[in-house]
């Protein structure tokens, strides 16, 4: 996945100016995060749900380990 460099504008869609280098506004990040876990999934567990996670499925804290141990790199 390509990510274009920050442009001066906050990400979240708020439209403020952002810092040299900065993605968003501090703490816009995580507004946009959730937005995007409202919009998209509902909310949390539904998310995990969706990737394969919870009971009945995969183990979020095992999976996450392994993860990291192998370096640690997005998929």
């Amino acid at each position: 996945m390509r990510i274009d460099k920050p442009n001066g504008v906050c990400w979240c869609g708020c439209g403020k100016p952002t810092g040299k280098g900065a993605y968003f506004v501090s703490g816009h990040d995580k507004k946009a995060e959730s937005a995007v876990m409202q919009i998209r999934y509902g909310g949390v567990a539904e998310m995990l749900v969706h990737h394969g996670f919870g009971p009945g499925g995969l183990n979020l804290h095992d999976e996450h380990a392994k993860w990291k141990a192998a370096g640690g790199k997005p998929r």
